[in-house]
């Protein structure tokens, strides 16, 4: 069931991940949301557990977050998890079966992991969030022309 059960900010810092139109070598493109979807539903059937692999070295980020926000470009559809652990390197030959990520991404080798509980769909607004290194909305960073990842938190006062 891949229903949003927020619409409201996530509290607490998170890490807004932006999924544009970047490839990963040995596995074919596909659009963001449909790699959403199929990690919410991986997720679903995993009490709520996702491995989300990334080409990114996050781990600066992660250290400073709560959460993990994941978006697709033009998209307000968007999963969120709360960080358990990550970490460098991802070898599907040498990994611990917790958390896991669907196929194909589990497949391959990655940079970068990070293991995500409580894992659901929100409706993800960027005019409800701020980034943490100055004031500058999350929307603005947007329609800058997009970044990878960056840290952000709610703006004060942001509907929940």
């Amino acid at each position: 069931m891949t229903t949003t059960t927020n619409t409201g900010p996530v509290p607490g810092d998170s890490v807004l991940i932006y999924l544009g139109r970047a490839r990963h070598t040995g596995i074919p493109w596909v659009p963001p949301t449909v790699r959403l979807k199929q990690s919410l539903i991986h997720a679903e059937n995993h009490d709520g557990r996702l491995l989300w692999l990334t080409s990114s070295r996050l781990l600066r980020r992660i250290a400073r977050a709560e959460h993990v926000i994941i978006i697709g470009a033009g998209d307000s559809f968007a999963i969120t998890g709360d960080i358990v652990e990550a970490g460098l390197h991802y070898d599907p030959d040498n990994w611990k079966p917790a958390y896991t990520s669907p196929s194909p991404w589990g497949d391959e080798p990655w940079e970068s992991w990070i293991a995500l509980d409580n894992v659901h769909a929100i409706g993800f607004n960027p005019d409800q969030y701020r980034m943490l290194t100055g004031r500058k909305t999350v929307r603005e960073a947007m329609d800058g022309g997009g970044f990878p990842a960056i840290l952000i938190t709610p703006i004060e006062g942001a509907a929940h």
